[in-house]
């Protein structure tokens, strides 16, 4: 490790907060702490000093196929994972969502065919698979996504620094937001995610941490 990455590790910290915070989680909600690099010789989003594992989780995914983690391992060599829902009023769902889509379009189609996106609801209730399919299709087709029991997902976020909120109770009449992390998370091929990508990270640096996943050299 670098002396540059030793001092922005020791003095720089995010905490990763909900996009919305009208529910409740698990009182141990995720902190992640990671170190902002930004423009270091490695990655220009947020690096984690200890990378994520693929978590343990059941899920199916809109065609109602079961999805198990980690044995089913992710689609690509490089996976870009988000946790959101279909009626996020806030517009981070919809933002990470296209960020997301907009970066795996605009990169070089040999690199393009190595990475997936798999966005997570975390509203099962009510994200049936139709309705996920049908959200994720305006962004893009090809964009996997995945539901399943609540605290299959809650558990799940947590292993990844994200907290995914219960709705709240009782549920009212006029709906609700469910607050979850924004950040999109980059795992490589070895299976392992070492940064994360906040919705202001340009799109350009988030193509540049692709091709960093995919070589290797970090």
């Amino acid at each position: 490790m670098s002396f540059v990455r030793l001092l922005l590790a020791a003095s720089v910290s995010l905490t990763l907060v909900a996009c919305s915070n009208s529910g409740t989680g698990p009182t141990d909600g995720p902190v992640a702490s990671v170190s902002q690099v930004g423009g270091d010789e490695v990655f220009k989003g947020a690096w984690l000093d200890t990378p994520y594992e693929i978590p343990a989780a059941e899920f199916v995914d809109t065609d109602g196929n079961p999805v198990s983690w980690p044995s089913d391992g992710l689609p690509k060599p490089v996976t870009i994972v988000f946790f959101g829902y279909t009626n996020c009023d806030d517009g981070f769902c919809q933002t990470q969502t296209a960020n997301a889509a907009a970066v795996v379009r605009g990169l070089d189609p040999a690199i393009r065919d190595q990475v997936a996106i798999v966005v997570i609801t975390s509203d099962p209730a009510r994200d049936t698979a139709p309705v996920l399919r049908e959200w994720l299709d305006l962004y893009g087709s090809d964009i996997i996504g995945l539901t399943g029991d609540l605290e299959v997902i809650q558990a799940a976020g947590m292993v990844l620094g994200v907290q995914v909120d219960d709705p709240p109770s009782p549920i009212p009449a006029e709906g609700y937001a469910v607050g979850h992390g924004t950040q999109l998370i980059g795992f490589g091929p070895n299976g392992t995610a070492p940064v994360l990508w906040l919705p202001e990270t340009p799109l350009a640096d988030i193509r540049a941490d692709i091709e960093t996943l995919l070589n290797g050299d970090w």
